[in-house]
Protein backbone atom coordinates (compact mmCIF):
# COMPACT_ATOMS: atom_id res chain seq x y z
CA UNK A 1 0.00 0.00 0.00
CA UNK A 2 0.97 3.43 -0.62
CA UNK A 3 -0.83 6.27 0.16
CA UNK A 4 -0.97 9.09 -2.53
CA UNK A 5 -3.19 11.80 -1.96
CA UNK A 6 -5.56 12.93 -4.64
CA UNK A 7 -4.33 15.88 -6.68
CA UNK A 8 -7.05 18.20 -5.32
CA UNK A 9 -6.41 17.12 -1.38
CA UNK A 10 -2.89 18.87 -1.65
CA UNK A 11 -2.30 20.68 -4.88
CA UNK A 12 -4.33 23.66 -4.06
CA UNK A 13 -1.71 25.45 -1.95
CA UNK A 14 -0.22 28.35 -4.00
CA UNK A 15 3.53 27.10 -2.79
CA UNK A 16 2.39 23.72 -4.52
CA UNK A 17 4.49 24.33 -7.82
CA UNK A 18 7.80 25.35 -5.40
CA UNK A 19 7.07 22.46 -2.89
CA UNK A 20 10.96 20.88 -3.96
CA UNK A 21 12.49 24.43 -3.65
CA UNK A 22 11.18 25.13 -0.06
CA UNK A 23 13.85 25.17 2.68
CA UNK A 24 12.44 27.33 5.16
CA UNK A 25 9.02 28.33 6.55
CA UNK A 26 7.94 31.04 8.97
CA UNK A 27 4.26 30.80 9.40
CA UNK A 28 2.55 34.23 9.63
CA UNK A 29 1.08 35.46 13.43
CA UNK A 30 -2.35 36.32 11.48
CA UNK A 31 -2.20 32.66 10.38
CA UNK A 32 -5.06 30.00 12.83
CA UNK A 33 -4.67 27.08 10.46
CA UNK A 34 -2.68 25.21 8.66
CA UNK A 35 -4.89 22.89 6.22
CA UNK A 36 -4.51 19.31 5.64
CA UNK A 37 -1.52 18.65 3.19
CA UNK A 38 -0.55 22.42 3.81
CA UNK A 39 3.28 21.06 3.25
CA UNK A 40 2.85 17.95 2.06
CA UNK A 41 5.87 17.01 -0.55
CA UNK A 42 7.91 20.05 0.28
CA UNK A 43 10.98 17.36 -0.42
CA UNK A 44 13.48 20.62 0.29
CA UNK A 45 11.81 21.69 3.55
CA UNK A 46 14.37 21.81 6.43
CA UNK A 47 12.85 24.31 9.37
CA UNK A 48 9.41 25.49 9.88
CA UNK A 49 8.41 27.87 12.82
CA UNK A 50 4.89 27.91 13.67
CA UNK A 51 3.48 31.07 15.47
CA UNK A 52 0.94 31.03 19.32
CA UNK A 53 -1.76 31.68 17.21
CA UNK A 54 -2.52 28.24 14.97
CA UNK A 55 -5.27 26.52 16.45
CA UNK A 56 -5.21 23.49 13.77
CA UNK A 57 -2.89 21.69 12.12
CA UNK A 58 -4.63 19.31 9.17
CA UNK A 59 -3.73 15.76 8.42
CA UNK A 60 -0.56 15.52 7.22
CA UNK A 61 0.49 18.59 6.44
CA UNK A 62 4.03 18.06 6.89
CA UNK A 63 4.04 14.38 5.65
CA UNK A 64 6.80 13.63 3.20
CA UNK A 65 8.90 16.58 4.34
CA UNK A 66 11.79 13.90 3.90
CA UNK A 67 14.61 16.90 4.27
CA UNK A 68 12.63 18.43 7.46
CA UNK A 69 15.29 18.33 10.46
CA UNK A 70 13.20 20.82 13.12
CA UNK A 71 9.77 22.04 14.16
CA UNK A 72 9.56 24.98 16.61
CA UNK A 73 6.12 25.99 17.83
CA UNK A 74 5.97 29.07 19.46
CA UNK A 75 6.13 28.64 23.55
CA UNK A 76 2.93 30.93 23.50
CA UNK A 77 0.73 28.15 21.30
CA UNK A 78 -1.89 27.27 23.34
CA UNK A 79 -2.69 24.10 20.72
CA UNK A 80 0.96 22.64 19.73
CA UNK A 81 4.65 22.37 21.24
CA UNK A 82 7.21 21.17 20.04
CA UNK A 83 9.84 18.81 22.49
CA UNK A 84 12.92 18.53 20.62
CA UNK A 85 12.31 18.61 17.46
CA UNK A 86 9.46 17.24 16.95
CA UNK A 87 5.39 18.39 16.97
CA UNK A 88 3.04 17.55 19.70
CA UNK A 89 -0.31 18.79 20.71
CA UNK A 90 0.01 20.89 23.86
CA UNK A 91 -1.26 18.17 26.00
CA UNK A 92 1.40 16.00 24.97
CA UNK A 93 -1.16 13.15 24.01
CA UNK A 94 -0.69 13.16 20.61
CA UNK A 95 2.34 13.09 18.17
CA UNK A 96 1.24 15.48 15.12
CA UNK A 97 4.87 14.78 13.38
CA UNK A 98 8.25 13.50 13.57
CA UNK A 99 11.42 16.06 12.21
CA UNK A 100 12.00 13.23 9.27
CA UNK A 101 15.75 14.10 9.30
CA UNK A 102 16.37 14.21 12.51
CA UNK A 103 20.04 12.60 13.11
CA UNK A 104 18.53 10.79 15.75
CA UNK A 105 18.41 7.00 15.40
CA UNK A 106 16.53 6.44 18.60
CA UNK A 107 13.70 8.16 19.94
CA UNK A 108 11.20 7.26 22.77
CA UNK A 109 7.89 8.80 22.79
CA UNK A 110 6.55 10.39 26.55
CA UNK A 111 4.71 8.07 28.71
CA UNK A 112 1.61 11.01 28.15
CA UNK A 113 1.61 10.11 24.28
CA UNK A 114 -2.13 8.23 23.41
CA UNK A 115 -1.53 8.59 19.43
CA UNK A 116 0.64 8.64 16.77
CA UNK A 117 -1.07 10.62 14.17
CA UNK A 118 -1.52 9.86 10.53
CA UNK A 119 2.01 9.38 8.63
CA UNK A 120 3.82 11.41 11.65
CA UNK A 121 7.17 8.82 11.69
CA UNK A 122 6.38 7.92 7.70
CA UNK A 123 9.59 8.15 5.30
CA UNK A 124 11.98 9.17 8.31
CA UNK A 125 15.39 8.58 7.18
CA UNK A 126 17.46 7.81 10.02
CA UNK A 127 15.44 6.54 13.05
CA UNK A 128 16.52 2.99 13.82
CA UNK A 129 14.70 2.19 17.47
CA UNK A 130 11.60 3.80 18.29
CA UNK A 131 9.63 3.13 22.06
CA UNK A 132 6.22 3.32 21.99
CA UNK A 133 4.64 4.09 25.56
CA UNK A 134 2.30 1.94 27.88
CA UNK A 135 -0.83 3.75 27.44
CA UNK A 136 -0.65 4.06 23.50
CA UNK A 137 -3.96 4.10 22.38
CA UNK A 138 -3.70 4.41 18.19
CA UNK A 139 -1.30 4.52 15.78
CA UNK A 140 -3.15 6.72 12.31
CA UNK A 141 -2.63 5.50 8.97
CA UNK A 142 1.08 5.25 7.79
CA UNK A 143 2.14 6.04 11.31
CA UNK A 144 5.70 4.39 10.85
CA UNK A 145 5.34 3.87 6.77
CA UNK A 146 8.62 3.50 4.59
CA UNK A 147 10.73 4.09 7.80
CA UNK A 148 13.27 1.73 5.76
CA UNK A 149 16.02 2.25 8.65
CA UNK A 150 13.87 1.21 11.54
CA UNK A 151 14.76 -2.09 13.12
CA UNK A 152 13.40 -1.94 16.49
CA UNK A 153 10.19 -1.10 17.86
CA UNK A 154 9.82 -1.06 21.77
CA UNK A 155 6.54 -1.46 23.08
CA UNK A 156 6.22 -0.15 27.16
CA UNK A 157 2.70 -2.13 27.82
CA UNK A 158 2.08 -5.73 27.99
CA UNK A 159 1.15 -8.30 24.80
CA UNK A 160 -2.34 -7.99 26.27
CA UNK A 161 -2.47 -4.33 26.28
CA UNK A 162 -1.07 -4.36 22.77
CA UNK A 163 -4.08 -5.76 21.30
CA UNK A 164 -6.20 -2.80 21.83
CA UNK A 165 -4.38 -0.02 20.55
CA UNK A 166 -5.75 0.87 17.35
CA UNK A 167 -3.76 0.51 14.37
CA UNK A 168 -4.48 2.52 10.99
CA UNK A 169 -3.40 0.99 7.40
CA UNK A 170 -0.54 0.18 6.53
CA UNK A 171 1.31 1.46 9.98
CA UNK A 172 4.27 -0.65 8.93
CA UNK A 173 4.50 -1.08 5.50
CA UNK A 174 8.12 -0.99 3.24
CA UNK A 175 9.22 -0.26 7.19
CA UNK A 176 12.31 -1.86 7.85
CA UNK A 177 10.88 -4.04 10.65
CA UNK A 178 7.32 -5.46 11.82
CA UNK A 179 8.15 -6.65 14.82
CA UNK A 180 6.91 -5.29 18.00
CA UNK A 181 9.10 -6.02 20.74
Amino acid sequence: DSYDPSPVEYSNTPWHSLRGEIQRVVINDGITVMGNFAFYGCTSLKTITIPKNVKYIGARALAMCTMLESIRVSAFNKNYCSVGKHLYTKDMKTIVAYALASKEISYELPDSVKRIEDSAFSHSVNLMTVTLPRDLESVGEFGLYDCTSLKQINYKGTVYSWKSVLLGKSVLTKSGTNKIN
